[in-house]
This record gives C-alpha cells, sequence and structure tokens, in this order.
C-alpha cells in the first residue's frame, strides 16, 4: 500500500474531551498528569458482519462516555477505531490486511499513552493476527466476539481475554457431553449458509465434526444455503438421513430450523426414533439468529408443535435477574438510539442488539474498573496486572454477572432443554455447573417420546433386515432369495440335460449277439463275457474287475 492510500484508514476518537492529542496536553498542564489508556479497535464499516463499526461502535461509544463519566479525575481515555471502507469490504479483506493496518497505526501514532489495549469484537481470523501482533508489544488483547482455540495456548498469546458470550470450545464441550451421555456414535450435521447465522453455521458445524470424529463418531454432513436454494432444499437431505442416521445436529437460523422440522414431521421423521440437536448460542432471541419457538402465528404452529416434541435445544444458561434485566433493557434502548443517530441504522421493531454488542459494552467497564482500582491502590496498572485481574474471576455487572477461567476465556454454563408440552414452552432438563468444570447436573426428568432415548440406530439396523428383523422382517426377502436359487439350478439342470442328450445321441452303440461266444454265471457270483473284442470277468461281490 502506498503512503496516498494509507491515509484512507481513519481515526475515530469516541470521546468528545479528547478530539485531539493537544486537548490532552492542555488540559493537563495546569495539574499532575493522568494514567492515558488508549483503545485500538480494528473494524469493518457497514453491515458486512455482526462485528462491523454499525453494531459494535455503539457499545463502544457508550462505553467509553460513561467511564469518561465516572472516572474523568483517575485516567485518561480515548478510542481509536481502524478501519479503510474503500479497501476493507468484507472479512476476507480484513484478514488480508490487518497487519497493515494495524501496525502501520501503532507504529505512526505520536501520542504515546501509558497503557494500550486492543478492544474489538473481530470479524474472523484476522483476530488472530492482531492478537499476534499485540502479545509481541505486550499490550492486552479483548476480543469481544470471535473465538478460537488457539487462544487457550497461553505461551503463545499470554495477553488475549476471551469474553466472547459465544465461546466455541464451550459450545463444542457442550454439544459432544451430551451426545456421549447417550452413547450416540452416528451423526448428521447439517447447516445453513443463509444469513449471518450461516457464518455460524459454516464454522460451528465443521468444528463438531472434526470434534466428534476425534471421539470416533461416524459422521455425515449436509450443507445448504435456503437463500440460493429452489424448491424445498430439506427434503433430499432428509431423505438421505432416513437411510444412514436417526441423531442429528442442525445449525442455522430458527426460522430455518422451523421449516427443517415441519418437514421432517411431513416425513414422518419426528417420532421417538430421532432426535434433532440444534445450539441456540444466545441467551435472548435477535432477528439475526431468530427465535427458537414454534409459534409462529400461521397455518404451521400445530404441526411444528408436535415436530418440536423431537428437539433438543442447548442454550446459554440465564445469568440476568428480574433487577439486570431491566437494566439490561434501559441498555439496548440507548444502544439502539446511537446506532440510528451516528451509525444510520434502525433496528426493527422488537430486535435488540446482539449478545457479543452488549460484551464490548461490559468489557469497558470492566477494564475501566480495573484500571481505576490500581491506581487508586497506587499500583501502575501494566498489561500482566490486567490479564491477572480478569483471568479466573466473576464480575457481577449491571447486566449479568461474567466468569472467566484461569485461560481467561469467558465461561458460559449452558442449558440442554426440551419442549414442556404443558407449557409449549422449553425448559431445562440438564445444567451445567458454573464452576468451570460444566459438567451436567440433572433439572428434572427427559421426557422422550415412547419413554426412552432413540437408538443410535434402528434394531433392524438402516436397511431393516438386521438383527430380530433377519428372521421376521426379513421372512419374504429370504424366500425370494431361495426361489432365485433353485430358479437358477433348474435352468442349469436343464441345459446339462439337453446338452449330454445330443452327446449320447452322436454315439453308435451296436452289439450283435453272435458277437458275444459265451455268458456264465458261476455260483462265486461272478460273470464273465467273453466278446471277440475284450475278455472282462467281474466279481459282483467285491465290485472288482480284472481285465
Amino acid at each position: 500500500m502506498t503512503g496516498a492510500s494509507a491515509q484512507c484508514y481513519c481515526r475515530c476518537l469516541s470521546l468528545c474531551w479528547s478530539t485531539t492529542i493537544l486537548a490532552v496536553y492542555l488540559g493537563t498542564a495546569t495539574r499532575s498528569p493522568k494514567f492515558s489508556v488508549e483503545i485500538i479497535s480494528p473494524l469493518t464499516t457497514g453491515q458486512i458482519s455482526a462485528a462491523s463499526m454499525t453494531f459494535i461502535a455503539p457499545a463502544f461509544d457508550l462505553a467509553m462516555a460513561e467511564l469518561q463519566q465516572e472516572y474523568s479525575q483517575v485516567f485518561h481515555v480515548n478510542q481509536t477505531y481502524i478501519y479503510n471502507s474503500t479497501l476493507i469490504r468484507s472479512c476476507d479483506d480484513l484478514v488480508a490486511n490487518i497487519d497493515f493496518l494495524v501496525a502501520d497505526y501503532y507504529y505512526r501514532r505520536v501520542f504515546q499513552p501509558n497503557l494500550t489495549v486492543f478492544a474489538f469484537s473481530g470479524c474472523s481470523i484476522e483476530s488472530v493476527a492482531v492478537s499476534k501482533l499485540a502479545s509481541a508489544w505486550n499490550q492486552l488483547v479483548i476480543v469481544g466476539s470471535y473465538t478460537d482455540m488457539v487462544f487457550q495456548n497461553r505461551i503463545f498469546y499470554p495477553t488475549v481475554i476471551q469474553a466472547a458470550a459465544t465461546p466455541a470450545g464451550q459450545i463444542l464441550h457442550a454439544i459432544t457431553t451430551f451426545i456421549s451421555m447417550f452413547n450416540w456414535t452416528i451423526i448428521h450435521i447439517v447447516g445453513d449458509l443463509a444469513g449471518v447465522s450461516g457464518a455460524l453455521a459454516n464454522v460451528g458445524s465443521r468444528l463438531l465434526a472434526a470434534s466428534l470424529k476425534k471421539q470416533g463418531c461416524t459422521i455425515y454432513s449436509s450443507m445448504v444455503n435456503t437463500a440460493t436454494s429452489t424448491g424445498d432444499p430439506f427434503k433430499p437431505i432428509l431423505t438421505e438421513i432416513k437411510k444412514i442416521a436417526r441423531i442429528v445436529s442442525f445449525w442455522g437460523h430458527a426460522l430455518s430450523l422451523r421449516k427443517f422440522m415441519l418437514m421432517a414431521h411431513k416425513m414422518n421423521m419426528t417420532g421417538g426414533d430421532y432426535v434433532y440437536i440444534f445450539v441456540d448460542v444466545i441467551e435472548y432471541p435477535t432477528r439475526m439468529y431468530g427465535n427458537v419457538a414454534w409459534q409462529n402465528d400461521d397455518d404451521d404452529d400445530k404441526e411444528a408443535r408436535l415436530a418440536y416434541r423431537s428437539l433438543v435445544v442447548l442454550a446459554p444458561t440465564p445469568t440476568v435477574t428480574a433487577t439486570s434485566e431491566k437494566t439490561r433493557d434501559a441498555i439496548f434502548k440507548q444502544l439502539i438510539e446511537r446506532t440510528k443517530r451516528d451509525y444510520d441504522y434502525s433496528y426493527p421493531n422488537n430486535d435488540r442488539p446482539a449478545p457479543n454488542t452488549l460484551t464490548c459494552y461490559t468489557m469497558m467497564k470492566i477494564l475501566g474498573t480495573n484500571v481505576a482500582t490500581l491506581i487508586r491502590d497506587h499500583v501502575t496498572p501494566t498489561t500482566e496486572l490486567l490479564v491477572r485481574s480478569i483471568a479466573n474471576t466473576s464480575f457481577p455487572t449491571n447486566v449479568g454477572t461474567i466468569v472467566f477461567n484461569a485461560a481467561g476465556e469467558r465461561i458460559v454454563p449452558y442449558d440442554v432443554k426440551q419442549l414442556n408440552w404443558t407449557t409449549g414452552t422449553f425448559q431445562a432438563v440438564l445444567r451445567q455447573s458454573p464452576d468451570g468444570i460444566l459438567e451436567y447436573r440433572l433439572v428434572r426428568e427427559f421426557e422422550w417420546i415412547g419413554g426412552l432415548p432413540p437408538s443410535n440406530e434402528p434394531v433392524c439396523g438402516f436397511s431393516g433386515y438386521i438383527g430380530p428383523c433377519a428372521v421376521t422382517g426379513g421372512k419374504s426377502y429370504t424366500t425370494l432369495l431361495v426361489s432365485i436359487v433353485v430358479l437358477f439350478c433348474a435352468i442349469v439342470f436343464a441345459i446339462s440335460w439337453y446338452i449330454r442328450r445330443d452327446y449320447l445321441a452322436q454315439q453308435i452303440w451296436q452289439f450283435r449277439f453272435e458277437e458275444f461266444k459265451y455268458f456264465e454265471l458261476t455260483s462265486a457270483l461272478d460273470f464273465r463275457i467273453m466278446t471277440s473284442f475284450t475278455h472282462y470277468e467281474i466279481n459282483w461281490a467285491t465290485c472288482s474287475k480284472v481285465q
């Protein structure tokens, strides 16, 4: 990139009181210098993904405004957004250019703060690239959305805090642990790549397949994009599933799940022989991921309710109380207003910002509290101290409790839910312990159709002719096989007989009586035949022949 094009990326300072570096110096000229913090956030513009500036920046902006009000006498804070709307038009573009954008700004900035923090949501694997640079610079990294199990390696990523509300490792642990509880080893994974939820479906399905294969499971996968498919894309997939699997893991939007379950019910595949597993990765419904419910106020509601009896939903354990829920709703309102005012985007009616947007706001508040605490204790905040203050700690925030393990990864326990037929809602039957071990504990008994969980495969096998069905259900098959064998033998015998007959007809068997000299039957049951050709002596008692 040339020097001219490098000027394309912009720096946005979210606090009106620190719009220029000069203002900071002027403000501190007459009093003792304050500790300074800069938050650097690489983002994509527009609505490229759920991690784009349109959705994430309002959360950072609101947090910065509140930190200014609460800690203006303790430390200075400003935020810099790094973006390039001309060069970066997708997550792939960001991945290809992130190293230059971040390094160029980091080394060219004029003002050097006391503490630099890279805080961003994360569009894709560019999060790993930023984390590598920041770790080399010994700077704190807070990733609010993207998760990657490579960050668990604290040798290479000692400064990374994974704050995402959708931690990949724990989602996989929740699913694989549940599957292993019932000894299910044949799983068909279905993913719908349509929409924003399609990115999660793509990554989640691949990670789950790899994880289950390591456990020795047989995995089948089917990917579809319902936004571009014609007809009913789920019917052929379900037709194939009927032949090879009874345990199905579905990834995609909640409305896509409903269409999938309705088609399964139509094909008589929602009885006690099947179970469908869906991961609802967010604690509350949003437009991006949908609402996991059979009700849609249409003519299919009755059939959908019947179909959902075969559905098991894994969802984060609720962390909000009645009080914190009211506070969270108030924050949602402010975020929605800022998004419309500053970023020209209007949320649809009854929609709310995604959990990872809320995470970016909450993590800035946690960071500000920890920095202020250290300063008030006359301790200079450093990257190492801040990592230790966040890792292996629980934070009761005004929007719910956030817990981190020793590796700096957010702990999100999951519930396993089934449809309660009486109430028509999904209720927890299993719940992971929030202590970091994440073992399932029974909340109430499962309500399986038929009283028992589905088998890994049908009793008679997918062909219908093994096990007990080899005698009963397979009788017609056996009879047909025997009939074919008998018919084949008869044909072979007939052909052989005709061939033999023709052969014998070609031979000349002519004996004249006068050619026989005499015929003598002895008392020893011997008889001798003397011809003009050969003399034979046959002993019938011993079946021996003498020439």
